[in-house]
């Protein structure tokens, strides 16, 4: 559960019910993949669950707290870093990326079945 993952060292940014389907544990069918981005553009981390019911996606930073909202697409947004879920792709958007957002990213999907987890490193650069 999350907190398997808080107490590695890991502290919670935020959590989303997912839409429900068939039980079962989650699964990561498409893992974070490291990225690279430039000061002031936008980047998207990415990756893709098979989530069950009463799943929660949480995500981490380098062990500290980050209130991550959750919105949907369809939803007016003014947060320069926000998440989304349309069906099984979870996403972690970073507008006007600043140099302080670089560092490794979790993603943990976790219901009462367990969970499963996905991590990548975000480098930022002023290429």
């Amino acid at each position: 559960m999350a907190s398997t993952v808080a107490s590695r060292g890991t502290e919670r940014l935020s959590n989303v019910e997912t839409p429900k389907s068939e039980g079962g544990s989650p699964k990561i069918t498409r893992k974070l993949r490291g990225k690279r981005a430039k000061i002031g553009g936008k980047v998207v981390l990415s990756c893709a669950a098979n989530v069950c019911d009463d799943t929660k996606i949480t995500w981490f930073k380098n062990g500290a707290e980050f209130t991550v909202p959750f919105v949907t697409s369809q939803e007016e947004n003014e947060h320069r870093v926000y998440s989304t879920i349309n069906e099984d792709e979870i996403e972690l958007i970073i507008d006007n990326v600043q140099r302080d957002d670089a560092g490794y990213y979790l993603c943990v999907a976790s219901n009462a079945q367990g969970e499963a987890s996905s991590m990548a490193e975000l480098s930022v650069k002023a290429f």
